[in-house]
């Protein structure tokens, strides 16, 4: 059984750019990725991102 870990950290997301490979860095919520792709555009002109959303769960083997 595959179950949400909610012990820990939450959701970590993070933004890249798709070709210079610079990126935002991990965060606790989706809103600094996405303001540092909002900077980055903004500065560059580069318009592709690819963004990256973890989450962390617990195994349990009991049932087998």
């Amino acid at each position: 059984m595959l179950r949400e870990d909610r012990a820990g950290s939450g959701l970590i997301a993070e933004a890249e750019r798709t070709t210079c490979l610079d990126g935002s860095g991990a965060a606790d919520d989706g809103r600094g990725p996405a303001l540092w792709c909002l900077s980055h555009a903004r500065a560059t002109g580069h318009t592709g991102f690819r963004r990256t959303r973890t989450d962390f769960f617990r195994v349990s083997c009991e049932a087998l």
